[in-house]
């Protein structure tokens, strides 16, 4: 009985393998696949196109030449789905001969607004900001501890246009209640507020043409102090109410007092709270 040894013998058939350059190809016709088949979003401009190249096509009474979709959807390289939604999104406008319409509004993207993460509803406390006392309303600050939002998201609210707005009442400015974030530097102003600043402008014009020199006239000004702590967003402010107005001459001493004013209030001032530590911000 003869022995059964192992052949070493070469196989006829080669082993069934890949080498690197197949595998390389067979990655890009996979990712030439997924973009070829990738839906893509078209934009409001290329919508407007697409409406325009139907419309120019189109034979009357809303009906297209069984060649007009295909074409609008190699022009635009997108899926002849694609360009058929844009038609029939045009055809409810034509049929009512608004031509304007079929080609503008009809076409254009809803996605805006109606996608992402939904905006919280702080309905309930601007509604709270309204029934506020006056000392609770002086700053963000407070205003946000009282109704128990932050500062940031606060200010963005009382910004907006339609956040005071009444429900149902969107977009009718006669039901808006919106507040108007106020600086020293640019105060909101009425028509009637607008009205009395002109009339004083007016009063202030001489016959010639000229303003007034305003020598006579006491200004009131503002000094700010900022008063020490250890956190500069926690430092509390002193506001200080000066009068100044030029210095008149002495009738009976015939000259003029040594102009103080602005500035000695704020030399006295400044020697005042030094002594107490106090850091001056003018």
């Amino acid at each position: 009985m003869a022995d059964l040894q192992p052949s070493n013998a070469p196989s006829s058939s080669p082993p069934d393998s890949q080498g690197p350059d197949d595998t390389t190809e067979a990655s890009e016709n996979s990712e030439e696949k997924s973009q070829t088949h990738r839906k893509r979003n078209l934009t409001n401009e290329e919508r407007l196109e697409m409406a325009a190249f139907l419309f120019k096509n189109s034979q009357g009474e809303g009906r297209l030449p069984r060649s007009a979709i295909t074409a609008a959807a190699d022009k635009f390289k997108v899926h002849r789905n694609t360009a058929s939604r844009i038609w029939n999104l045009m055809k409810p406008a034509l049929d009512r001969g608004a031509v304007a319409e079929a080609m503008t509004v009809s076409v254009l993207s809803r996605k805006r607004g109606n996608c992402g993460r939904k905006k919280k509803d702080y309905s309930a406390e601007m509604e709270r900001v309204k029934q506020l006392p006056a000392d609770q309303r002086g700053s963000l600050r407070a205003l946000s501890s009282a109704v128990g939002v932050p500062r940031t998201t606060l200010f963005r609210l009382l910004r907006d246009k339609e956040t005071m707005s009444e429900p149902g009442d969107q977009g009718n400015p006669a039901c808006s209640v919106k507040l108007t974030i106020t600086d020293t530097i640019k105060p909101p102003l009425s028509e009637k507020n607008k009205r009395e600043r002109l009339r004083f402008c007016y009063s202030k014009l001489r016959p010639n043409g000229l303003f007034d020199d305003m020598f006579n006239v006491v200004h009131v000004n503002t000094k700010w102090c900022s008063l020490p702590s250890t956190r500069d967003a926690k430092k509390a402010k002193v506001m200080f109410l000066v009068a100044v107005a030029r210095p008149q001459r002495d009738v009976e001493r015939q000259q003029h007092p040594p102009p103080a004013g602005d500035v000695g209030l704020l030399l006295a001032m400044s020697a005042a709270l030094e002594k107490a530590g106090h850091v001056i911000k003018a």
